[in-house]
């Protein structure tokens, strides 16, 4: 059995590579920290988005999905998935929009007065 070699050399659960992975491991959680906090100050200026059901008519939802179609036509190369025009995008611009306006919301009262204050 001198020249054969044995399955357990060849196993992913041999005793003297977790030691030797377990160290560089060890000395790269220090930079790994320092990347976190600079990564969660980014994360801070963009929060993550949430999910969140409206209910729109037919007709705005064909508009949001057309609209959101023209502006993907509109790039002549291709455009990276994260990047790309969606309805969920158009919306949370319009909510943009309406958080820079200069309504004072404090005299909303109705989605109608909230219109008109808007000039729609």
């Amino acid at each position: 059995m001198n020249g054969m070699v044995s399955l357990s050399q060849f196993s992913a659960f041999n005793s003297s590579v977790p030691s030797e992975t377990q160290e560089p491991a060890a000395t790269a959680d220090a930079p790994k920290a320092k990347v976190a906090k600079t990564g969660s100050s980014a994360k801070k200026s963009k929060e993550k988005p949430v999910s969140m059901v409206i209910e729109l008519t037919r007709d705005q939802q064909q508009w949001l999905s057309e609209t959101a179609q023209t502006i993907r036509d509109n790039n002549i190369n291709p455009v990276p998935a994260g990047e790309r025009v969606f309805p969920r995008h158009l919306i949370s611009v319009a909510v943009d929009l309406l958080h820079c306006s200069d309504v004072e919301i404090d005299g909303v009262l109705t989605v109608e007065d909230l219109r008109k204050k808007l000039g729609l």
